[in-house]
Parts: structure tokens; sequence; C-alpha cells
């Protein structure tokens, strides 16, 4: 099993920034039993994020994931390394419904290739 942190923008059948992702994939994923969650929808600097744009992003995401899974994770991962997870930013996301904070301190690098064929 795996786990998938996917951006939001990620996760629409729009192509931006040369970017395209196919939700079909997530959706696989998902009913084959793999974890999916939230990962903010534009790949926020949760350092340099007030907790209305946190609200924002992550409501956006919540109703991208409803609309293709018919539900939204519980789990929420920031983006980049290292990062803690403010009290604030925390009760932004029990709001909306986020139960899970995964915190994490070791980066795969895995972004530094442009290598999607080997990933999909």
């Amino acid at each position: 099993m795996g786990n998938y942190f996917p951006e939001g923008y990620q996760t629409q059948n729009l192509s931006r920034g040369g970017l395209d992702f196919y939700p079909e994939v997530l959706l696989e994923a998902y009913n084959s039993g793999h974890q999916v969650a939230h990962h903010t929808s534009a790949h926020l600097r949760l350092s340099n994020t007030t907790s209305e744009a946190l609200q924002k992003d992550t409501a956006m995401l919540k109703k991208t994931f409803n609309s293709l899974l018919g539900t939204s994770p519980t789990y929420f991962r920031a983006p980049y390394v290292g990062h803690q997870i403010s009290q604030e930013h925390a009760s932004v996301l029990a709001a909306l419904g986020i139960q899970n904070i995964i915190g994490w301190s070791v980066s795969t690098e895995d972004w530094k290739e442009a290598r999607a064929q080997l990933h999909v």
C-alpha cells in the first residue's frame, strides 16, 4: 500500500505550467486501497501562510477530493520537509475535518528529476 499526497492543482484534469495529472490515476489508487491525503492545493509553505489562506486552499482541495472520490481524506501532510504545523493551522485543518497531521523529516528528493513516467 502506498500513501498519496497530491496537490490540488494536480488532481484536476488541467494543464498548469506544463504539469498534467490525470484524476483517474488518483481514483484508481484510492479504489485500490491506497491512502490518499491532503497536501495543500498550491503546495503552500506554511511558515509563510496565513490561517485564512490555508483555510481557503484546503477547502478548495477538500471540494476536489469530494468531487473525485465522494469523500475527503482526514490526513494531512504539509509540503516542505521539517515544517511544523502551528496550533492555529492545526485548528483550521481540524475545522475542515482533518483529524491526522503527519510530520516528516526526510525528503526522497524525487522532485529533483523529471521522472513522472516512472511513477505513473
